[in-house]
């Protein structure tokens, strides 16, 4: 019981390492017959499997890695809808408060920002606005 508690572990272990390293290299998660690939190598090295064991661990990981898959991807769209509705609600406040030439500035802002997704825009974030060193 207790090897199966270590081996339980040291493979949650190995894992979480796995998706970290990509998700630094900015491939986010590994597929589900990746995944599947690298829990059974791991099992195989940890427990020693027969080339039959490791076949039908395979499957039997490949399985559980689809299904984790489909979970991951619902959740992401339950969070991008949800996300989407706080800032529609946001919006509808700021619009409220602001004239409509501001609001108009507003969106402009907003639309240009979703060209540049985050991390991934032109280098001016942050230190060029007003209070920032760099500014002038």
């Amino acid at each position: 019981m207790k090897r199966s508690i270590q081996l339980l572990v040291s493979t949650v272990l190995f894992l979480a390492l796995a998706l970290t390293v990509n998700a630094q290299r900015g491939e986010g998660f590994p597929t589900p017959e990746e995944m599947a690939e690298r829990q059974t190598a791991h099992m195989t090295d940890q427990l020693k499997l027969s080339d039959e064991q490791k076949e039908q661990v395979k499957s039997i990981n490949l399985t559980f890695s689809k299904k984790a898959h489909e979970i991951r991807q619902e959740q992401r769209q339950k969070e991008q809808a949800a996300m989407e509705k706080i800032k529609n609600e946001k919006l509808a406040e700021m619009k409220k408060v602001l004239s409509d030439e501001q609001y108009k500035q507003l969106e402009a802002l907003h639309a240009e920002r979703s060209k540049h997704p985050r991390g991934k825009g032109d280098g001016k974030r942050g230190g060029s606005g007003p209070g920032c060193k760099g500014a002038q």
